[in-house]
This record gives C-alpha cells, sequence and structure tokens, in this order.
C-alpha cells in the first residue's frame, strides 16, 4: 500500500513525542548493559542462553556489542546454543530483512524482540539516507500495513533511537538523526581509514585557510604602505605648488585675502563709471552752442 493521507492525529502524538527523542537512550541502555555484562562473566551454556533472551527484551538495551564478545557468548558458537549467539549477532550488526532471509539460521523471536530488531532496522535505514519512503521501510520491516507502519515509527522516536518526522503526504520518514550502531570488527579498520581521510582533510582546509590569510595579510599591508606613499606624493605635491606661487599669495596678503571691503571696490568703481557713460553724447556740443 502506498502513503496514506495526512493523519492529524497521528502527527499531533509524534510531535509531542519529539521532545522526548532528544533525551537519548545510550545511556539508560549503558547501565543496563553492564549489569547484563556482569553477569555474562558466571552465566554458561542454558544461562547463557537464557541472558541473551532477557536483554534481546530488554527495552533499555539496544547495542549488544559488548555482550556479544564476552567469553561465554562465544563460547556458544559451536554448541547446540549456537543459534542465540547468532541471533545476538543480528541484533548488533543485522536488520529484520536478514532474519527472515536466513530464517533457519536464529531461533523464534517473541513480540518484543521482533519490534525491537524491526526499530533497529529502522536506524540502519535512517542511518543510510535523511528520507526513507514508507515503500522500503514497509519491504525492510515486512509490514504490510501503512497504519501499523507508522506505529512502529513513533514508538522508534519515542524510544530516543530516530529523530525525525513523518511526511504522511509524500510517505516519505524524514530523519534528523539517529543513534550509533554497533560496528563489526571487520569494519573497524575501514572506519579508522575515513576517520583518517577526514583528518586529512581538515588538515589540508585549515592549510588554505591558514595560506588565506597570510596572503589577504600581506595585501592588507601592501595597501597600508601605498596609502602612506600617495599620502606622501600628495604632501610633495602641495609643497612644490606653494613653492612656486608669487610671495603676496602665500604669504596671504589682504589683497588677495578676499575681505569684504576689497570685494565691494571695485563694483562701486564699476558703479561710477556706469554713471558717467549715461550723459547723452554730445552733451558737450550743445554747451557750446
Amino acid at each position: 500500500r502506498g502513503p496514506r493521507p495526512a493523519d492529524k492525529r497521528t502527527d499531533a502524538r509524534l510531535q509531542a513525542l519529539q521532545p522526548t527523542a532528544h533525551k537519548g537512550p545510550m545511556a539508560e541502555g549503558g547501565t543496563a548493559l553492564e549489569q547484563f555484562c556482569l553477569l555474562a562473566k558466571t552465566a554458561k551454556s542454558r544461562a547463557a542462553v537464557e541472558l541473551i533472551k532477557q536483554a534481546l527484551t530488554n527495552k533499555k538495551i539496544f547495542v549488544f556489542g559488548e555482550l556479544l564478545h564476552m567469553e561465554n557468548m562465544q563460547a556458544l558458537r559451536d554448541t547446540e546454543h549456537a543459534e542465540y549467539l547468532r541471533l545476538l549477532e543480528l541484533f548488533a550488526y543485522g536488520t529484520y530483512s536478514q532474519y527472515v532471509a536466513q530464517r533457519d539460521q536464529y531461533p523464534d523471536m517473541n513480540e518484543a524482540q521482533t519490534e525491537k530488531l524491526r526499530q533497529l532496522s529502522i536506524v540502519s535505514l535512517a542511518h543510510a539516507s535523511k528520507k526513507v519512503p514508507y515503500e522500503e521501510l514497509q519491504a525492510e520491516l515486512a509490514i504490510n500495513n501503512v497504519r501499523e507502519l507508522e506505529d512502529l515509527i513513533i514508538d522508534t522516536i519515542y524510544a530516543g533511537l530516530v529523530t525525525g518526522k513523518m511526511d504522511q503526504t509524500t510517505g516519505v520518514l524524514k530523519v534528523k538523526s539517529a543513534v550509533p550502531r554497533d560496528v563489526k570488527p571487520e569494519e573497524v579498520d575501514q572506519m579508522i581509514t575515513k576517520l583518517r581521510e577526514w583528518r586529512d582533510n581538515c588538515e589540508a582546509i585549515i592549510k588554505t585557510m591558514a595560506a588565506s590569510q597570510a596572503h589577504a595579510a600581506a595585501q592588507r599591508d601592501e595597501h597600508a604602505k601605498a596609502k602612506v606613499a600617495v599620502a606622501g606624493e600628495i604632501e610633495e605635491v602641495k609643497k612644490n605648488l606653494k613653492e612656486r606661487l608669487p610671495s603676496d599669495l602665500r604669504e596671504g596678503s589682504s589683497r588677495y585675502a578676499g575681505d569684504e571691503m576689497d570685494v565691494d571696490r571695485p563694483n562701486r568703481r564699476l558703479a561710477s563709471r556706469g554713471k558717467r557713460s549715461r550723459v547723452p553724447y554730445g552733451g558737450d556740443s550743445h554747451a557750446r552752442s
């Protein structure tokens, strides 16, 4: 079945659970796992099997690597109880689809164990992609009913395993983050290699940033020196121009000082000239006659 229309009640329930997801199950689970590891030091054969069953059912434990590598757990490998060791390995590293595909390799699971393995499978898909389609989730978890799938997603978020929200319109789980799962021993070297590559990339970026910073500082210093040089040249030009001016201009003589009296005098001269120019031409001839 494909995605169904958005259910406001389901979405409201999911939003209400979001703050809980930030608490994280790892701290509580670590304490519970320590207790199981202490018990595993003395548990052998059937007692070890019962311990595995209890750990896989415990609602606080979602990582199993430490328990898996306990000596008494590994001692089950070549015994009639080896299927329980394989089941413990599946919870540490595997997914629900692997359980279905190799059903004869594992013992039966109870309802709580089935739900937990499905939740861990959602975590694995969340690590692989930030947008997980419902179709992919349904195929991985062997769930045909969309309502059942969404309830499982909500429970997974409530358990603090995944932080995100469901887009019911498009049928996609949008992931913000997911808790880590156990790492297989053979994957440790690959992880170390990736971490070294990440370190090398960080160092390269730091060197590039340092070079850019040095270049910017050099340009800034050159700009400051050029600014000082230009200012000096401007002052030199001013000095040369001042030396070439007549002495009366250099000394600021009142003749060219631009005071009000000096400015007005030429105007009065022009006015007097204007008055004399108004005498009619030939006026003297009338007087002579």
